[in-house]
């Protein structure tokens, strides 16, 4: 009887024991299988840091000034053309000078003049007048450069500058601060708008749709956008000339078409006002680091 309890007994142990190390064993398998899936889960997440690293886009650094270079609507061809020069900062001002950048007019050379310069000790809210007594066709490319030292103590000197590219044809003058180039886009733009109009205009009045024809005379600029694409993709001779103004080219080394600073700045001696009052005729010299070597 002894005997049949303790084998009994023996029998119920070693099952328990059993299922134990079964469920055990289960979950051990399930723990590794379950690590081997978030490994593998997170693998593509690792490669794709390691292909496409994160990155850091810091913003632009600004001069807290702003300087810019107009042409004044009053200016025809064969007549006086007047530049509008303006410079702002946005901090105190301890000194500063704003200078024009002129190109080779006809025998005149090359030249840059000292419209304004003063310690204003203040914020700076300065415009100039430019007046050219007659500018002969062609292309021209005009510079502002408003160089300032900040008020306060250990202040670097910084400088802001604007160009202006003029083409001066028989009948009208056409001007861009981004380049000779835009001007040309923007003529494009212009000529293959009209053509657009036109063409939704002569196809509405053959439909009858007198609405329509009134409303091509006003297109929303996006309307225009989205024709001139399917003028482009239709014809090859507005395709070409649209990928030829758009090409880009690589600029030789050292030049740029921006505004350089120059080791002798002139005086401006004639021809310009700033608010209705002379301007100082005082030049005043440029850093060396911003001279051109």
């Amino acid at each position: 009887m002894i005997s049949r309890k303790s084998v009994i007994i023996l029998f119920v142990t070693t099952f328990c024991l059993s299922v134990m190390l079964l469920f055990s064993a289960g979950a051990r398998r399930f723990a590794a299988v379950d690590r081997q899936s978030s490994s593998e889960q997170a693998l593509p997440e690792r490669d794709a840091r390691h292909q496409s690293p994160k990155v850091h886009r810091f913003g632009k650094i600004t001069v807290p000034a702003e300087v810019s270079l107009d042409l004044a609507g009053s200016s025809q061809p064969g007549g006086p053309v007047t530049l509008v020069v303006s410079a702002t900062s946005e901090i105190p001002v301890g000194s500063g000078t704003l200078t024009l950048k002129v190109p080779q007019i006809d025998e005149v050379p090359a030249e840059k003049l000292v419209l304004w310069s003063a310690a204003p000790s203040d914020f700076v809210d300065e415009t100039a007048e430019f007046v050219i007594d007659v500018l002969p066709e062609g292309q021209y490319h005009f510079g502002a450069i408003f160089e300032f030292m900040p008020e306060g103590e250990n202040a670097a000197e910084l400088f802001t500058s604007k160009s202006l590219y003029l083409d001066v044809r028989p009948d009208k003058i056409l001007s861009s601060n981004v380049s000779f180039k835009q001007i040309k886009r923007i003529e494009l733009w212009n000529e293959l708008a009209r053509r657009v109009t036109t063409d939704l205009k002569q196809s509405s009045r053959a439909a009858g749709l007198k609405t329509t024809a009134r409303a091509a005379e006003t297109l929303d600029r996006d309307v225009i956008a989205r024709r001139i694409a399917k003028l482009k993709a239709s014809d090859p001779d507005v395709a070409h000339r649209i990928m030829e103004l758009n090409r880009v080219k690589a600029a030789p080394a050292g030049q740029s078409d921006s505004v350089e600073q120059s080791e002798n700045a002139e005086p401006a001696t004639r021809r310009r006002y700033i608010r209705n009052q002379p301007i100082s005729d005082r030049p005043v010299p440029v850093p060396e680091r911003f001279r051109t070597r």
